[in-house]
């Protein structure tokens, strides 16, 4: 993030795009998962206040729905 933001939110949201997929791949109830969001749902939400996008919520929503609180205050932080 510090040496070149723009690349580093296309990977962050990559990799958020590429984690909600494999979420429908396999058990939605998959621990490792709801580990992964349970430890960086407020960590990735905090970290893109600053997107030019406010549409990246809903990918973090439909990639992490037990956390639609969490992104939806930071949603609410933007404005």
């Amino acid at each position: 993030m510090a040496i070149n933001k723009t690349r580093a939110y296309a990977n962050l949201l990559a990799a958020v795009q590429a984690i909600g997929g494999l979420r429908k791949r396999v058990d939605t109830r998959s621990l490792t998962l709801k580990t992964f969001f349970d430890a960086k749902a407020k960590e990735l939400a905090d970290v893109f206040l600053d997107y030019p996008d406010p549409g990246v919520y809903v990918i973090l929503n439909n990639a992490d729905p037990q956390h639609l609180r969490v992104y939806d205050e930071a949603r609410q932080k933007r404005k």
